[in-house]
């Protein structure tokens, strides 16, 4: 085996005055590389060997994990739809009350604009004093005493 030097070209980031190339026969050079190709093999299997060994853990784990984690999704996904269908009634009934709601503000609203608010509101207080007048009557039990004379004098008519 000899040995040259090699001048000019080099990979970046070495000295060509460094760089020695080894001539090898055929045989040698089939025998290292086949030597190489079993021994990166080897490595090789050796590694998959252990990443097989590490994906199966992970899935073990994701397992474990999917089977605790499944009967409180199930729970979650009932639960949700129920109160999803809740929420909807609520909205509906909220959305009906507001409806209602509004046209009673409207018609309150129109009483207060009408001409006539006025006149009613004046026949309401005529109303109000009146009521607050037969309540003193009833207190006072003027009310009874007139309404047990009406009784006596429908009987007297009666026979």
């Amino acid at each position: 085996m000899s040995q040259i030097k090699t001048a000019g070209y080099a990979p970046p980031g070495v000295n060509p005055d460094a760089l020695v190339i080894e001539e090898k026969s055929g045989d040698q050079l089939n025998h290292e590389i086949s030597k190489e190709f079993v021994k990166r093999t080897s490595k090789t299997l050796d590694q998959s060997g252990e990443l097989v060994e590490k994906a199966m853990d992970a899935r073990a784990a994701m397992d474990v994990m999917c089977e605790t984690w499944k009967a409180s999704w199930m729970d979650f996904q009932e639960t949700s739809d129920a109160r999803l269908k809740e929420l909807r009634m609520t909205r509906i009934a909220m959305d009906s009350e507001m409806r209602q709601l509004m046209a009673s503000l409207r018609e309150v609203r129109a009483f207060f604009l009408d001409k006539d608010y006025a006149t009613e509101i004046a026949r309401l207080k005529d109303f109000v004093e009146t009521c607050e007048r037969l309540q003193k009557l009833k207190d006072s039990g003027f009310l009874d005493s007139v309404a047990d004379t009406m009784l006596r004098l429908a009987e007297r008519q009666a026979v």
